[in-house]
């Protein structure tokens, strides 16, 4: 998967030191949580600086990872409270 910073948006290119630090915080989440699922040979900021553009391995779906069980579901939750608070 390929992720591009799409600087075409006006939020963008008001707040872009914002944004371009939580597109590479983003980044790197990944990294820290599942090594090596960032090709990071493929990351580059292009362009001046104004495009940054990064891929992934394959991601796989989680009904093939887990069974759909409470616990399961309970740290999917605590996991996506951990990345936003991480984010914010």
């Amino acid at each position: 998967m390929i992720t591009i910073l799409d600087t075409t948006s006006e939020f963008v290119n008001k707040n872009y030191d914002n944004v371009a630090t939580l597109f590479i915080q983003w980044l790197l989440r990944p990294q820290y949580l599942q090594p090596c699922s960032i090709l990071i040979n493929a990351f580059e900021i292009i362009k001046n600086g104004k495009q940054i553009d990064y891929a992934t391995l394959p991601f796989v779906p989680l009904s093939f990872q887990f069974d759909e069980t409470q616990q399961v579901k309970d740290k999917l939750l605590k996991d996506f409270l951990y990345d936003r608070e991480f984010l914010l």
